[in-house]
């Protein structure tokens, strides 16, 4: 029994030891900065490669970001009081707003049954379960975008097409 205790205190004492060390820490440190080091390089050259098997200017890249700021400026800066101030577009922004507190109070509606039954502690039948969560994962798959094209495909244009779409695409996503 003494030599058991002997060789547990020894395993203990020398990893203590060895993680206690400084030369051990500093050994470590110097070994994972160079790693650091040598992925940063490596990340540099990739980073290089692309550029240069891609055909790209520096003066490219540099001209985007002045054309952009420019688009930004000429857009946004002086905005058209004319087109706003128009017979139907406070309407239109009623409309959007309309649709989608209608939609919102229809999907949380449609949403709190089908997460009880789509929790597994509480659902007694295994077929209402996996039939919901097929519900769930559907509705989240599809982006709200195609939803709403599948239903103007069905329906035509309106707002029914929107509320259905965002009523599928919103409230059930989590």
């Amino acid at each position: 029994m003494n030599n058991i205790k002997r060789i547990q205190y020894f395993f203990v004492n020398t990893q203590t030891a060895n993680i206690a060390n400084p030369s051990n820490l500093n050994m470590r440190k110097a070994k994972r900065l160079m790693f650091q080091i040598l992925c940063f390089a490596l990340w540099i050259v990739f980073f290089l490669f692309s550029i240069s098997f891609l055909n790209l200017s520096f003066d490219r890249f540099v001209n985007s970001f002045v054309s952009i700021g420019n688009l930004f400026i000429n857009r946004y800066s002086n905005p058209d009081i004319g087109f706003i101030m128009k017979k139907g577009y406070i309407s239109s922004i009623i409309d959007t707003v309309q649709m989608a507190y209608l939609s919102t109070f229809i999907g949380v509606i449609l949403s709190v049954p089908i997460a009880w039954i789509a929790s597994y502690n509480i659902t007694p039948n295994r077929f209402a379960y996996k039939l919901s969560r097929a519900l769930i994962i559907i509705c989240r798959s599809v982006h709200e975008i195609i939803w709403c094209i599948l239903f103007i495909m069905i329906l035509g244009y309106g707002m029914l097409p929107g509320i259905i779409a965002l009523v599928l695409s919103e409230p059930l996503q989590g």
